[in-house]
């Protein structure tokens, strides 16, 4: 087991931390933050600096690391105001839709202040009410362009009682950054209540702080993170850290959401009952894909973001690798850590696979192309059936990937210690990796050329072949039986509303209902003269045989449309992973290293 880290810390939170000086001189950015009514929603903050020349722009990041979509943080901003070290105003102006230039001529040091709306809660914005104070600074701390590598210090002012939970540095309420990446990289909890818990592994304190209200085992759950902690540092075969924190929030309502850090992650996922097992496994799945997250992007990172630019889009072509990877292996971690049934994990895997081959998109987009377009694309911008999302196609390059190096290495090298090799040779080195990373550590640890596998499908949209890669590790991809019930015709239409309105959400390319020329968003109203809706679609298709043409009643722009359709085959929609009964020796070894079995 590796391990490299900063300076050895004691606990974190409630202790006093080594504090980062600076040298007679040197410049630091102070800011402070503090509330007077919280259920307006409202912080207050200050920024101060020392400043030559006759002006200094301050800027608010229009994005923020783990989301890659232009968020223009800036509209929260109210109140904006400078003054210099005495208190007299300074000029000062908006240019451009996230910065502020001030004039201070004669002036070394000044201070600018401004509220901040603060009522979003998820894992990546800012919140404020009477019981919580929840501050992702990346959205509401404004930096000066061109400085972002000097020291930061941040002053809380806060009720009494009131406690403070973070991955950042502390010297009592006041929090240390060696520069602004490091500041914007550690979300704050200031709450009465929070729940603190904690565990360590390998000599490593990893902190728990829950906010929210509920009812659980709270050793049981320490103690299945801890499981996930454990196998994922055996995976990378490292722990890079000094200390960590996993800040949940759990509500009483659904919502799912879950960000990154280089020290910390913050989860914020609902409806939380403990007993509901669905509730439990996507704990513990996020859990899983956010901790990973402390090797892959955080250190393992692509060179366009060591040290990012939070007023424009950073591009990079390597998403799939940093999201979509870290999918495949959070799911990885919990069959290691005995959390995931080896029948759960093919079930997974096989669901995994449909989602894939059953998108159109998978013809069109390519890993890498899916990774640059995230700034525009990842929303739903897209046109139809033209974006698969990176986590997903990372998610399947890395089944495919892992299931390849165990085949050409029969068994002693797959995707892990790929990632072994990336660390090794960039993270601990703080490089940046470039973009053909992942191919050069796969043929650095197999000995075997990966280009042709990474043409196909990285770069390029080639199918991969699973029923190949999976037959060699002695399992079977084969279609799964459809529901009972369910229509053995098929339209190629999805549905979206009720029986009141029903609309035409997507309609696969070339399918019957394409061919004929229905179109999304049409009402659909009757199916050959008898009313339909979402609720009973499938019924009425049951009358129906393969050949049979039927008459689709929509309206579309107002207007009552008839369109023939001409029903056909039900394709195969879904399919399930199976172990084979008698697999060949060299079968049998490469599913017992791929499922973690003896």
């Amino acid at each position: 087991m590796h391990f490299y880290r900063h300076l050895p810390l004691p606990p974190l939170f409630f202790c006093l931390l080594s504090i980062i000086t600076t040298s007679a001189g040197q410049a630091q950015i102070d800011y402070t933050l503090n509330w007077t009514h919280p259920s307006s929603h409202y912080v207050h903050i200050t920024v101060s600096a020392r400043v030559a020349g006759d002006s200094t722009d301050f800027r608010i990041p229009a994005w923020r690391p783990g989301r890659y979509v232009l968020q223009n943080y800036a509209r929260n901003v109210v109140g904006f105001r400078a003054e210099d070290a005495q208190g007299t105003p300074l000029v000062f102006r908006k240019t451009d839709k996230s910065s502020w230039r001030v004039w201070h001529p004669g002036r070394d040091s000044l201070r600018v202040s401004y509220s901040y709306y603060a009522n979003e809660l998820d894992g990546g914005s800012s919140y404020l009410d009477d019981s919580e104070c929840y501050i992702n600074p990346i959205t509401s701390f404004a930096y000066i362009p061109g400085r972002e590598l000097e020291p930061v210090r941040l002053r809380i002012s806060k009720p009494a009682s009131w406690r403070i939970a973070t991955a950042l540095q502390r010297d009592g309420d006041e929090l240390i950054s060696e520069n602004y990446h490091e500041f914007v990289d550690g979300p704050i909890l200031i709450s009465p209540d929070f729940l603190l818990l904690g565990f360590d592994v390998q000599g490593v304190r990893h902190e728990i702080a829950i906010q929210g209200e509920f009812q659980a085992d709270t050793s049981a759950f320490v103690d299945d993170l801890k499981k996930i902690v454990i196998a994922q540092t055996e995976l990378m075969d490292d722990i890079p850290l000094d200390r960590y924190l996993f800040m949940f929030h759990l509500l009483q309502r659904p919502f799912g959401h879950g960000v990154e850090h280089k020290f910390s992650t913050s989860i914020v996922l609902g409806p939380a009952d403990f007993l509901d097992k669905r509730f439990y496994r996507r704990l513990l799945s996020v859990s899983s894909h956010e901790y990973f997250h402390i090797w892959n992007v955080e250190r393992i990172r692509p060179a366009a973001l060591m040290l990012p630019d939070y007023s424009r889009e950073n591009y990079t072509t390597l998403m799939w690798l940093h999201e979509g990877i870290t999918s495949y292996f959070s799911s990885r971690a919990l069959l290691k850590a005995g959390l995931l049934s080896r029948e759960k994990y093919l079930e997974n895997r096989a669901a995994a696979i449909s989602r894939y081959l059953r998108s159109p998109a998978r013809k069109i987009i390519s890993p890498m192309e899916s990774s640059f377009e995230s700034w525009i694309k990842s929303q739903g911008q897209a046109p139809p059936n033209t974006y698969m999302s990176f986590y997903s196609l990372g998610d399947i390059i890395g089944t495919a990937l892992d299931l390849e190096l165990l085949q050409r290495t029969k068994g002693r090298k797959g995707l892990a210690e790929a990632m072994q090799w990336l660390n090794e040779t960039y993270a601990r080195k703080n490089l940046g990796i470039p973009d053909d990373a992942l191919q050069r550590a796969c043929e650095a640890i197999s000995g075997r050329d990966f280009s042709a596998f990474f043409q196909a499908h990285v770069q390029g949209v080639d199918e991969i072949d699973f029923a190949r890669l999976l037959e060699q590790a002695g399992l079977a991809l084969i279609a799964k039986e459809p529901a009972p019930g369910t229509p053995e015709v098929w339209l190629g239409l999805s549905l979206r509303g009720d029986e009141k309105q029903t609309r035409i959400a997507n309609i696969t390319p070339n399918s019957p209902a394409y061919t004929a020329g229905l179109a999304r968003g049409d009402i659909l109203i009757a199916l050959d003269g008898w009313r339909v809706h979402r609720e009973n679609y499938h019924r009425i298709l049951r009358r129906y045989k393969t050949g049979d043409r039927v008459t689709l009643t929509v309206i579309r722009n107002d207007r009552l449309r008839e369109f023939s359709i001409t029903c056909a085959e039900r394709p195969v929609m879904a399919f399930k992973i199976v172990p084979m009964q008698e697999p060949e020796k060299e079968q049998q070894k490469l599913r017992n290293r791929w499922l973690f079995e003896k």
